[in-house]
C-alpha cells in the first residue's frame, strides 16, 4: 500500500509538469503482483504493467476496462466501468481486488480562472448566455442559517431539497450544505439531488471529501457518470 501511495505522489508531480495545458490526465495503479493491460475509450495500452497514465483527456465520462494477465496470452477482464474526468485535472485511481476501482484523489491542474465553465473568471464576473446563476452570498447565508436551526437530518434534508429545487448553487455552496448533515446517507441523498442544480458540475468531485465512507463516494461517482 505504501508503494502505491508513493507511486501516486510521483505521478502527481510528473503530471503537473507535463500536462498543465494538455487536458486532463488519468493515472491508474494496481495492487498485487499481477500484470495488467488497460483500455480507456478507444486507447488501449497493450504493454503489460502495473501503472498506467492516459493524457490529454477531455472532461466527461470515460469508459475504463482493465484486463489481468494470467499468462502471456490469457487476459481476463476484471473491471469495466465509467470514470468521470473533470476539466484540466489529474484523476488518480487504484484498482483493488474483487473488481473495485477506487478514486484516490483528484488534482486540479490549472487555476480556477482558466476554467471556461467557471461563473467567476479571476476578479471579473463572466455571464454566459443561458447560464443559470448561483444564489448570492447574502441569500445563501440565509439558507445556511435556516438549515442550521433544524435539529434532525431527515427534516433538514427535506427542507434543503425544497429550497434547492427552485435555485442554483455552486459546488462550494453544495459542500457547505452537505457538511450540515450528520450521516453519510443524508449527505449522499442531498448531493445526488443538488447535482442537477449546480452551475459548475465540472468541480463536483470536490464534494467527495465530505463523505466518511468510500462506498458513498463510489455511489455518487456512479450517479454522476449516469447523469
Amino acid at each position: 500500500m505504501k508503494k502505491v501511495i508513493f507511486t501516486l505522489l510521483i505521478q502527481i508531480l510528473v503530471t503537473i509538469s507535463i500536462a498543465h495545458a494538455q487536458g486532463s490526465v488519468f493515472n491508474l495503479n494496481t495492487n498485487g503482483n499481477y500484470l495488467y493491460t488497460v483500455q480507456v475509450d478507444n486507447h488501449f495500452m497493450s504493454t503489460p504493467d502495473r501503472n498506467f497514465t492516459f493524457q490529454n483527456l477531455a472532461p466527461g465520462n470515460h469508459h475504463v476496462r482493465i484486463f489481468k494477465l494470467r499468462g502471456r496470452h490469457n487476459p481476463k477482464e476484471v473491471y469495466s466501468g465509467f470514470v468521470s474526468i473533470p476539466f484540466n485535472s489529474a484523476v488518480n485511481a487504484v484498482y483493488e481486488r474483487y473488481g473495485q476501482l477506487r478514486i484516490a484523489n483528484i488534482l486540479a491542474l490549472a487555476p480556477p480562472c482558466y476554467d471556461p465553465y467557471q461563473v467567476e473568471h479571476c476578479n471579473t464576473t463572466v455571464v454566459y448566455q443561458n447560464q443559470p446563476q448561483a444564489v448570492c452570498d447574502a441569500e445563501f447565508n440565509q439558507i445556511l442559517g435556516s438549515l442550521n436551526n433544524i435539529n434532525f437530518d431527515s427534516s433538514r434534508l427535506n427542507v434543503a431539497k425544497q429550497i434547492v429545487s427552485e435555485k442554483y448553487l455552486t459546488t462550494n455552496q453544495v459542500i457547505q450544505i452537505i457538511n450540515l448533515f450528520s450521516f453519510d446517507s443524508s449527505r449522499l441523498e442531498f448531493a445526488k439531488f443538488a447535482y442537477g442544480h449546480t452551475v459548475d458540475r465540472n468541480r463536483y468531485f470536490q464534494t467527495y471529501n465530505s463523505f466518511t465512507f468510500d462506498s458513498s463516494v463510489n455511489e455518487l461517482s456512479e450517479f454522476i457518470a449516469r447523469s
